[in-house]
């Protein structure tokens, strides 16, 4: 070394001393080796080219390796590490006669490889196992701390403090334990630690894992439907089977039903079913099976659903007779239950409830039992109709025929019959006209049939017919044609000149509906005489000059009533031949006589009993 000494002048001296002989030693004064590994100290010089060196224990044990001298380097070699090695090492180096000395410490130990599990197999749940935990050749192993872990949780822990340490050991720590599912793929962990503080060496604590492989034969813990087993159409569902087991179960999801069971093909057991409708519930199993066994478990899906499919079934039919019975009978698919109901459709657009029961029967169908029936299926998602129409078959009755506007008209007027019938089927309805004979078929429309200008002939007896499939009806009316009189003859006999004192008979005949009454009449300029007829016949005997004139036919009826005349010229006596040729004179008629006129004569004629031929001496005579 050199030291600095100033100078009086101000200058720096510098005086270059040699550097002072030592060792050194490596590593430091202490170090910790590990049985079998190799071990190098080095001893070395300082300032000293040619030292000679020694190495030597401090109680002159044996060195138990090898020493190598090199220059100013002296290296001890322990190859391998022993128990023997285990002392305070001293180094001598000389120089110049200069003894210089160094000692390392040298601590054995033996921590060379991590624990090993042993575990017996096979592993089984339920059934007892074990697991020993393995240390081998430690030293020291009073030292020795080991630990059984079961996923961080302390299975069982021992210090081997209480025993004597000589040679390296093998330590071990056995825990025995019954394996639950939950052990499966678990970690077991041996930890061993060689913890001695005054040793400086790595690792200390050393540590195996190993997991667990549990056998079980497969237990289904879980087979449930979500959100539940009871759901609404339309809602998402998934079914879920957790299994436990080991090795890993297959797991297999099916949908039972009495023809064919469906497999679902499901992922890890787990099997969506979007917007379930009803045709997704029923019984579903989950079945798992591995190498051990296999196990099955159930659950029922329940899917609520508002009313579907109602339908109506009639017996013996929806067309029936009346007086017959008949029974409806509705059906109505729904979850829950859908409630039953009845009702039938009135005429006013309301509706009749009947009754709550799924089947509806009539006795003695009526014709008012007729119509539409309708039944309701319903439960809280909703509800479902379903109607049926009951046809009541009548045979045709309250058969009508009517005629308008009278059954008794005039002739010229226009008269309609009406005929009218009740029955299902529609009856068909038939006019005739009764003729003894083939009657004619009316041609009619709807029942209707008109005669326009109604003659007499047109009266007599007419008939309606209904009639359909079951049954006929018949009805007939009188047709009175009131007609006014019509060829109206006049017969005068012997003539209508003759001579004074002769008998005259004048005969009128006329046609008409109803017949006509017939008033002959001889009109004198003061008076009119009524003559007695009958039969529209009246007798004047020994006629004389002034029967010469105007005899006025009445003819009158409900219908009309007429005045014709006829002149009759009597002469003086002559011889006449002795035949007679009679002489029928057709009067044209000449007018109406006033109403007043015709009622007095017919109450004159009353009055008179006309009923025969009677003189004009005999016969009323009174003032017009």
């Amino acid at each position: 070394m050199g030291r600095i000494i100033p100078s009086v002048t101000g200058l720096l001296l510098v005086f270059v001393t040699s550097k002072a002989f030592d060792i050194e030693i490596a590593p430091a004064n202490r170090i910790a080796a590990q049985i079998g590994d190799k071990l190098v100290l080095t001893c070395s010089t300082i300032d000293c080219e040619t030292p000679s060196f020694s190495w030597r224990t401090q109680l002159d044990n044996p060195l138990g390796g090898t020493v190598n001298n090199k220059g100013n380097i002296s290296i001890l070699t322990m190859d391998p590490v022993g128990l023997a090695n285990e002392h305070d090492y001293l180094c001598n180096a000389f120089c110049d006669n200069v003894e210089k000395e160094k000692n390392i410490k040298v601590d054995v130990y033996s921590f060379p490889s991590d624990p090993v599990l042993e575990i017996s197999t096979p592993l089984n749940v339920g059934e007892k196992a074990s697991v020993t935990c393995v240390v081998a050749k430690v030293y020291p192993s009073d030292r020795l701390e080991m630990q059984l872990e079961k996923d961080g949780s302390v299975l069982a822990r021992e210090e081997f403090y209480m025993e004597t340490s000589e040679t390296t050991q093998t330590k071990s720590l056995t825990v025995t334990f019954i394996p639950i599912f939950e052990d499966i793929g678990k970690e077991i962990t041996c930890v061993a630690e060689l913890p001695i503080i005054e040793m400086e060496f790595e690792p200390k604590r050393r540590q195996t894992s190993q997991r667990l492989n549990v056998n079980l034969v497969p237990r289904i813990t879980e087979f449930s439907i979500q959100p539940s087993t009871t759901v609404q159409e339309g809602d998402d569902v998934t079914i879920i089977c957790s299994v436990e087991s080991n090795p890993a179960a297959r797991i297999v999801l099916r949908r039972k039903s009495d023809s064919e069971d469906t497999v679902l093909y499901s992922k890890d057991g787990i099997f969506h079913v979007p917007r379930v409708t009803f045709l997704n519930a029923g019984n579903y199993e989950c079945e798992a099976e591995n190498a051990l066994g296999k196990s099955k478990m159930a659950a029922a899906l329940s899917v609520e659903y508002g009313p579907r499919n109602t339908t109506v079934s009639v017996s013996p039919s929806a067309t029936v007779r009346e007086g017959e019975a008949v029974t409806m009978t509705c059906t109505s698919y729904g979850n829950p239950s859908p409630k039953i109901s009845w009702t039938k459709h009135l005429i006013s657009g309301e509706s009749q409830f009947l009754s709550e029961d799924a089947t509806l029967t009539i006795n003695n169908i009526k014709t008012e039992d007729l119509g539409v029936y309708e039944c309701e299926g319903a439960n809280q998602l909703g509800r479902e109709k379903k109607a049926v129409e009951l046809i009541v078959q009548v045979p045709p009755k309250d058969t009508m025929l009517s005629v308008f506007p009278s059954d008794t008209v005039r002739e010229g007027d226009s008269v309609t019959f009406s005929c009218t019938s009740k029955g299902i089927p529609a009856v068909q309805v038939i006019l005739r006209k009764k003729t003894g004979g083939v009657d004619p078929v009316l041609v009619s429309e709807n029942g209707r049939y008109t005669i326009y200008g109604a003659q007499q002939e047109d009266g007599g007896v007419y008939e309606c017919e209904s009639r359909n499939e079951l049954g006929q009806q018949f009805q007939n009316i009188m047709l009175d044609v009131k007609a006014p009189s019509r060829n109206t003859t006049e017969l005068i006999y012997p003539s209508d000149n003759v001579d004074e004192g002769e008998k005259v008979t004048i005969t009128s005949t006329t046609y008409s509906n109803p017949p006509s009454q017939i008033v002959l009449q001889k009109v004198h300029p003061s008076n009119t005489t009524i003559l007695s007829s009958q039969n529209g016949t009246a007798s004047l005997y020994r006629v004389i000059r002034n029967y010469t004139g105007t005899f006025p036919v009445v003819v009158y009826n409900e219908a009309e009533n007429n005045t014709e005349a006829i002149e009759i010229a009597v002469v003086a006596s002559v011889k006449k031949p002795a035949y007679m040729i009679p002489v029928i004179v057709m009067v044209s008629c000449l007018s109406t006589v006033a109403i007043p006129v015709l009622a007095i004569l017919i109450y004159v004629s009353r009055k008179a009993k006309i009923n025969g031929s009677y003189h004009p001496v005999n016969a009323l005579k009174p003032n017009v």
